[in-house]
């Protein structure tokens, strides 16, 4: 839990500082925008938004891939259901 705790918010400090650094080197550029979908005068706003999407996408993807059913799912299962052998022998 510790873990997934440091992770979150490492990854809620970082996101923004990252999506912030981008918009900004955006903005200096003063290019046309990456995105092909927009046409209008916030050209850097619509490339961070595009990297947003682009990051959660991926994200999607990962989650989807995880197994479920792994043996550690099964072993509480049965512990839940009264069925799990006992691991120390009897004495």
């Amino acid at each position: 839990m510790g873990v997934f705790q440091g992770l979150f918010f490492l990854g809620g400090a970082a996101g923004p500082a990252l999506i912030g650094a981008f918009l900004a080197a955006r903005k200096e550029a003063a290019s046309g925008a990456i995105n092909p979908f927009y046409t209008l005068d916030s050209a850097p706003f619509s490339d961070a938004f595009l990297v947003v999407v682009l990051v959660l996408i991926l994200a999607v993807a990962a989650a989807l891939g995880l197994r479920s059913g792994t043996k550690g799912d099964k072993e509480s299962e049965q512990v839940q259901k009264g069925e799990a052998k006992s691991k120390t022998s009897p004495t």
